[in-house]
């Protein structure tokens, strides 16, 4: 088995693009390695002593990670882009060259904390719910919260992309 890291794997860690998305800039050609283009998926590479660009720019590793708290403003949708041109966290980080993954996600009305990272492995393992991670939220409303409404955020919410509940629900 030969050394190194998968070449999709470097792009995605350098922050370049998602894995399945590297997946395709290899695969359309758009990735160069030492000056060659590579069109084959699973290709390993030597980070430390190969020179990769992807569009013509060169990769650089990523020296360290970044973890950014960012107050979502109320409004502002939990995504870093929107394809209808609705206002997102991303339109607060645009100038910045590396790639970004929020953490935790808030309801466009709600205003609140969201994180925001460089890392993507450490933000999989925070955000997906097979890891099991918990997260606490503390929500103020305007109207009075019943032992009814408690209830029902312990037994579920249906959401537009699937069920939100609460493991534990009640009032300050």
């Amino acid at each position: 088995m030969s050394k190194g890291v998968r070449l999709q794997k470097f792009l995605a860690d350098a922050g370049v693009a998602s894995r399945r998305k590297s997946e395709e800039l290899i695969l359309s050609g758009q990735v160069e390695v030492n000056g060659r283009v590579v069109r084959e998926l699973g290709s390993k590479i030597e980070p430390e002593n190969t020179k990769v660009k992807v569009k013509g720019k060169l990769i650089n590793i990523r020296s360290s990670n970044l973890y950014i708290a960012f107050h979502k403003p109320r409004g502002v949708l939990s995504t870093m882009s929107d394809d209808r041109g609705r206002p997102c966290i991303g339109d607060y980080f645009s100038e910045r060259e590396e790639r970004l993954f929020h953490v935790g996600r808030l309801d466009k009305e709600s205003e609140g904390l969201i994180l925001l990272t460089n890392d993507g492995g450490w933000a999989h393992r925070v955000s997906h719910p097979s890891f099991e991670t918990i997260k606490v939220y503390y929500v103020g409303t305007e109207e009075e919260v019943t032992p009814k409404d408690l209830k029902r955020l312990e037994h579920g919410i249906r959401l537009e992309d699937g069920l939100a509940k609460a493991e534990r629900a009640r009032r300050r």
